[in-house]
């Protein structure tokens, strides 16, 4: 769940337990990173974001702040993921074919 807190001039958003500034562009980096393999290198997301965002027609408006609390934001939806990858593989979630409707063939 996000919650908007007002914090002066900008709203800040709380999610992973942490606040981002509502700069952050959350919705694309959701969308990136799940994309990307759950093996990828910390530092090649990071290397990644930086040369998007550097590329972006918005380059001018991130401050280092935003810049870092974007690769920040992205990593920790790499680590979301990757959680996601060891829960399924480890059968954490259960048996799949038992919890579908019709069942799995």
């Amino acid at each position: 769940m996000n919650k908007t807190l007002k914090i002066g001039r900008n709203d800040a958003i709380i999610e992973f337990g942490k606040q981002w500034d509502e700069r952050v562009p959350r919705a694309a980096i959701v969308w990136l990173m799940d994309r990307v393999h759950v093996g990828t290198s910390d530092a090649k997301i990071e290397r990644s974001i930086r040369a998007r965002i550097a590329k972006s027609p918005d380059a001018a408006a991130f401050t280092k702040e935003l810049i870092e609390q974007s690769v920040a934001y992205a990593l920790e939806c790499h680590r979301r993921n990757q959680a996601t990858y060891r829960a399924v593989n480890s059968g954490f979630l259960g048996d799949l074919r038992k919890a579908a409707p019709n069942g799995l063939k």
